[in-house]
């Protein structure tokens, strides 16, 4: 609102034990921003000061309207900031617009991640692999976040898990909020206070293999679709990794371009190009296994093949470059999924489980 329509923006949250945040943005001159953090709800001034009858006063969380806007000017009330959860009750209608809040990609959370904690793109790439594009899940650790997720994923069955992909369905008392996202087509200013153009989806890579195990494989194709009318590839990575899981979950069968692994090129000159050879194979697995969250628990695993399994696929995001690990016959099957037409192989990685 404040960047794309040029409107002021006055954004106002309250944080559990710390009272209130209000942040307000000049869309005309965004270097006249300001924020005032631990503010109590009788110390109001700062809405007072910035509330113009042209500013859009947005609320994270409808629940502080009946205490905190008898404070402030009704009229100034006109936009609620929502993660797509909320509903408007029949006495808002025409009153108060919902403004949504689009998830966060993964490129939004390695700038904050940068900024805020110093953290590298590794890091980051294990966390969003965790708890995807939500931002609180982003800021726990990875234990904390991961369990949240085994919390969440706990109150879906089949029926809800379809409910996910829609703003329909469980709300905070299954705990699904924390991994439904929703985002839009942001080249219209309208569609985000537009709920009929919102789309929501998973996109936890952790949750959405956890859900792999009870939902029919349709649900990661219906996914893919959606990624790609949103033009969102990174939700488009994470929903075709997970097509090819789930496959192998359904005992479909699965078409690979393989090569023999050869350990005495690992060692070749970093942009040294060289000829491989690829054939195609086809595998059919009856057996799958969804676990391991470190590189100690990769390896272990690897040495201690459990007897008659035939597809692995770790639960975290530390076996950079390798996805599953599929066994046909007497040798093993190290699989990369990509959309790509070109790949890259973390070769040090690669050789701890070759």
């Amino acid at each position: 609102m404040a960047t794309q329509a040029q409107s002021d923006v006055l954004l106002v949250r309250r944080v559990e034990g710390k009272g209130l945040t209000v942040l307000f943005l000049n869309g005309s001159d965004l270097s006249k921003c300001w924020r005032e953090q631990n503010l109590s709800e009788d110390n109001v001034e700062a809405l007072e000061a910035a509330t113009t009858t042209k500013c859009a006063l947005c609320l994270d969380g409808i629940n502080q309207v009946d205490g905190l806007l008898k404070k402030v000017r009704l009229q100034s009330f006109s936009v609620l900031a929502t993660s797509g959860q909320y509903k408007k009750s029949q006495s808002q209608a025409g009153v108060v617009d919902l403004c949504l809040v689009p998830y966060w990609s993964l490129e939004d959370l390695k700038a904050v991640g940068r900024r805020i904690n110093g953290w590298d793109d590794d890091c980051v790439e294990q966390k969003y692999y965790i708890g995807g594009s939500c931002l609180r899940l982003f800021l726990m650790s990875i234990e904390d976040a991961r369990i949240a997720i085994l919390l969440a994923v706990g109150t879906v069955d089949v029926s809800t898990a379809d409910l996910l992909k829609t703003q329909h369905g469980p709300r905070s008392a299954g705990q699904v909020d924390s991994i439904r996202m929703a985002t839009l087509d942001s080249s219209k200013v309208a569609n985000y206070s537009n709920p009929d153009m919102w789309s929501y989806a998973i996109t936890s890579m952790y949750a959405l293999g956890k859900i792999g195990e009870i939902v029919p494989l349709g649900y990661f194709k219906d996914l893919c679709f959606k990624a790609h009318a949103l033009n969102d590839f990174g939700l488009f990575g994470i929903a075709f990794e997970n097509y090819v899981h789930a496959t192998a979950q359904n005992n479909g069968e699965i078409k690979l371009w393989v090569r023999d692994y050869e350990r005495q090129l690992l060692h070749q000159p970093k942009n040294a190009k060289l000829d491989y050879s690829y054939a195609t194979t086809t595998i059919t697995t009856q057996s799958c296994s969804y676990r391991g969250h470190t590189q100690e628990q990769y390896e272990a695993i690897m040495r201690e093949w459990t007897t008659g399994l035939e597809y692995w696929y770790p639960a975290g995001r530390s076996l950079k470059t390798i996805d599953a690990v599929a066994k046909q016959g007497d040798r093993f099957l190290l699989l990369q999924v990509t959309k790509s037409t070109s790949h890259s192989i973390n070769s040090a990685n690669l050789a701890t489980i070759a």
